[in-house]
């Protein structure tokens, strides 16, 4: 491979790797304490999604796959989702997670799903390669937009 495409390969992947950095910020997390902000114990998923709009959103608390797998899976071997607890406080501070609403309105590049798991409908592409801002950026803790810039 000659030498100058082999650089535009590693400077292509370092820019996804940039961007999937930045998705990775845009995603909400706790904000009551520095252990929360730079450990995402906890972070907000999207549950629902209407016609091309998230609906609502529920904190998770990750735990190892071992427990999660406890969680998720009943005792006659069928998927209970709805089984996994919502995390409802910090877990370093103890501080009472924030309530979440829309943004209004939603950013455009954010990412949904229309087909079933298989293409994201804002860019076109496999989800495997979706740079779109994740579902949960479009929301923010309720009060935030209230609030006037200092």
């Amino acid at each position: 491979m000659h030498p100058d495409v082999k650089r535009w390969r590693q400077l292509q992947s370092l820019e996804r790797l940039d961007r999937e950095l930045e998705i990775m910020r845009l995603i909400p997390t706790p904000t009551c304490c520095d252990a929360a902000k730079h450990y995402p114990a906890v972070t907000f998923q999207v549950a629902d999604v209407e016609g091309r709009r998230p609906t609502r959103g529920y904190w998770h608390a990750h735990m190892s796959e071992s427990l999660a797998r406890r969680y998720a899976v009943g005792p006659d071997g069928s998927v209970w989702l709805s089984a996994m607890p919502e995390a409802k406080f910090c877990p370093f501070c103890g501080a009472p997670l924030p309530e979440m609403v829309l943004k209004e309105p939603i950013p455009k590049t954010v990412s949904v799903v229309l087909d079933g798991g298989y293409y994201c409908s804002t860019c076109k592409e496999r989800l495997y390669s979706c740079m779109c801002d994740p579902p949960a950026s479009a929301f923010e803790p309720k009060g935030r937009a209230e609030t006037p810039p200092r």
